[in-house]
């Protein structure tokens, strides 16, 4: 189970994985490279590229370890907010 729809209905990850995969698809998109996990990996990175502390994206993600850095990737927005923190430590 990945979330409750409503007080009866349960979201499966094969439910999310196949309209993920369907959406992929109708992009023009290799549907085969799309899964739940490229959403934790692309919402883990979201997270830490709007600034959120790793061990709150740790937490949200449920991992035990920081196996997630592994996942995340490093990203424009995240080059941008980096350059902005050192610019505002050197003023």
């Amino acid at each position: 189970m990945l979330c409750l729809v409503s007080r009866d209905q349960l979201l499966g990850a094969d439910t999310v994985a196949k309209v993920l995969r369907q959406a992929a698809a109708a992009m023009g998109a290799d549907s085969a490279k799309f899964s739940c996990h490229s959403l934790r990996c692309v919402g883990a990175t979201a997270l830490l590229s709007s600034g959120v502390d790793s061990t709150l994206v740790m937490l949200h993600g449920r991992w035990r370890s920081d196996v997630f850095q592994r996942y995340t990737r490093y990203n424009q927005q995240a080059a941008v907010n980096l350059a902005m923190q050192m610019a505002g430590a050197s003023t």
